[in-house]
């Protein structure tokens, strides 16, 4: 999965803490869409997919996760294992470093530290799995 660019889904409050020369070009694109909200919350309060892919229970499928791989190992982080308690999680994924930061006023995961050899990307449990059936899910201690 080569080629791959960051992503990052969250508050523009929380953004803009963080990076605060950030400019937004224009919200006037020419098409009549109001981006003063999120044109998928209906869609968010379902359990209805838009598209048939195969399926998994091993988690909700709208279950946000951090899908993290490298050339042998697959594994999704569920956003519901971290809370403003416990917001950051070390791991790593064949000897290599990773460091997971839970963005509490996003409800949304980022990677702040990990090996060059790491890949990631933030997705719905039903969207990774339909890519990565054979994934592991990282599993909190108790």
């Amino acid at each position: 999965m080569d080629g791959l660019l960051p992503l990052e889904l969250t508050a523009w409050s929380s953004w803009l803490s963080r990076y605060p020369s950030t400019e937004v070009l224009s919200n006037e694109t020419g098409y009549r869409r109001n981006y003063e909200r999120t044109p998928y919350q209906e869609y968010m309060r379902t359990e209805r997919l838009m598209f048939p892919v195969p399926s998994s229970n091993r988690l909700p499928a709208k279950e946000p996760v951090l899908g993290v791989f490298s050339n042998s190992t697959l594994r999704a982080y569920p956003l519901s294992d971290f809370s403003a308690e416990k917001p950051i999680l070390e791991d790593r994924i064949d000897g290599k470093p990773l460091r997971i930061e839970f963005l509490p006023s996003a409800r949304s995961l980022r990677i702040v530290e990990a090996d060059q050899s790491l890949s990631w990307i933030y997705s719905f449990w039903f969207s990774w799995y339909a890519m990565h059936p054979d994934t592991e899910i990282y599993a909190s201690q108790p």
